[in-house]
């Protein structure tokens, strides 16, 4: 497959060099040289779309989703007026220098388009690995308390209903909890960890730690509160 792309690829730029040796003795030499040298360019963007795929599937982030609209949009409007510069130029008869200036002009253009894409195709990566990085916090978040839920829930009547309520009822907030990237959001997840942690050490011996138990909790319940506002 990948022989077969690059013989296409270079019976492509064959048929058009030859094409403009064989019938562009109309043309000057230095205008026929330009005009084969742009229509290369044209033609590179076929193979190069052909050969990198629009969308790569194995990127979750789909960055080439952003960028393709003005990749399309570069393409096509260099195409045209390239074409449209070739084809005014010879009607009109317009010296080699001005149909360079115009060329490269439009090839700027297109330059800019490309810079547009790059742009746009690294702003959707970052929003992905952004939004993706505050699942990941939540998910650790939720996962965490879930440990601690699942040991009261093993421990059945052992765990006091003054141990036990307050902890399903944060547990039943953290539903609503919306992610965010925000960094002290972040503290404020770390610090509720190690608080769940510290109480899941603690209630290895209830009888004991109860008092301390009830302490943290308190901590975490505060901790939850000035997370909601974020």
């Amino acid at each position: 497959m990948l022989a077969m792309r690059i013989f296409i690829t270079l019976l492509g730029y064959g048929l058009i060099i030859g094409g403009f040796i064989v019938f562009g003795d109309f043309l000057p030499t230095d205008v026929r040289y330009l005009d084969m040298a742009i229509c290369c360019l044209l033609f590179s963007s076929l193979p190069f779309l052909y050969f990198r795929p629009l969308i790569n599937l194995n990127d979750p982030s789909h960055k080439e989703v952003g960028s393709m609209g003005i990749q399309m949009y570069g393409f096509g409007s260099y195409g045209l007026a390239a074409v449209a510069i070739m084809v005014v130029g010879y009607l009109l008869e317009w010296s080699f220098k001005v149909q360079l200036f115009l060329h490269l002009g439009v090839f700027f253009f297109f330059c800019l388009m490309v810079l547009a894409s790059m742009f746009a195709a690294r702003k959707v990566s970052q929003v992905y690995h952004k939004e993706s990085k505050k699942l990941k916090n939540r998910a650790i978040f939720k996962t965490k308390m879930a440990e601690l839920m699942d040991e009261i829930q093993i421990a059945g009547g052992s765990i006091p209903q003054d141990i036990r309520q307050p902890l399903e009822a944060i547990n039943d907030t953290m539903t609503y909890i919306v992610p965010s990237s925000n960094p002290e959001v972040t503290l404020l997840e770390d610090k509720f960890c190690d608080l769940v942690d510290e109480i899941l050490v603690l209630m290895r011996n209830i009888d004991l730690n109860k008092d301390l138990i009830q302490e943290k909790i308190k901590r975490l319940e505060l901790t939850l509160n000035k997370r909601k506002n974020f």
